[in-house]
């Protein structure tokens, strides 16, 4: 897979569908809006905005599939997706938190068991003047690092479960978790390095004005859609491939 194919093949993949792709974008950028205000209601308001989002977020990403596709016409498909998908886009949430379960509760475990070690080194510290203690602090930031790194890169792994989920209606949210591993497999270096070049063009558009953005964000929510198609042709290709060497070695 190559990134730059991957931009290119956004740019090329939206020629034709602006007009259709802004609009959309842009009732999505509203409807968020309006749950953020939501949030000003106590308590029930950033309940409501937590519960909304997750479904509209799945309705998003599959109108614009779907436009970048020729499937659908219509911008304002999201809101339906969303409340017709409601339970899906939540159990495919669920899935991927039960993957991230381990190296978050190692992350929190580790935290919290290093704000209490570093307490007691500053504490003994101040009692004994030994430097020495500060390297026990050390040890257990590098330990917290290290489990932070851990869950970044285990969810790498299920960046693609949401469009695997959309793309493929009758198979199941866990499995759609699955295969999103098994494609990210050796991906996520790209992926990071896509979305870092997203936000290189995303400061771009401060030389507009704030103009450019029109276009732009379009463009950096459609990347995504593009670099998941790249990498489903990859498996796709690379499974074969093993078929292929399977059967020439049973011959």
């Amino acid at each position: 897979m190559d990134i730059g194919e991957v931009f290119n093949s956004a740019f090329n993949g939206l020629s034709g569908k602006w007009k259709k792709v802004i609009p959309l974008c842009l009732l999505f950028f509203i409807a968020i809006i309006v749950l953020f205000l939501l949030c000003i209601v106590p308590i029930v308001g950033p309940i409501a905005c937590v519960i909304l989002s997750v479904p509209l977020q799945y309705g998003f990403v599959q109108n614009l599939m779907a436009l970048i596709d020729n499937k659908t016409e219509k911008v304002t498909s999201f809101v339906k997706i969303a409340s017709s998908n409601f339970s899906r886009a939540w159990k495919l949430v669920g899935n991927m938190l039960v993957e991230l379960a381990l190296p978050i509760i190692i992350f929190v475990v580790a935290t919290f068991v290093c704000g209490v070690v570093c307490y007691a080194t500053i504490a003994s510290y101040i009692a004994d003047s030994n430097i020495w203690l500060f390297w026990i602090i050390y040890i257990c930031i590098a330990i917290v690092i290290a489990t932070y790194i851990w869950v970044i890169a285990k969810s790498l792994l299920l960046m693609l479960a949401n469009m695997i989920a959309i793309d493929n209606p009758l198979m199941s949210t866990y499995d759609a978790t699955q295969k999103s591993i098994e494609v990210m497999d050796g991906k996520r270096c790209k992926f990071i390095c896509v979305y870092l070049i997203c936000y290189i063009i995303m400061a771009l558009g401060i030389v507009t004005l704030g103009i450019g953005y029109i276009w732009i964000i379009p463009y950096i929510e459609s990347v995504p859609i593009f670099f998941y198609k790249a990498a489903m042709e990859d498996s796709r290709v690379r499974l074969l491939k093993e078929e292929n060497d399977t059967s020439n070695e049973n011959v």
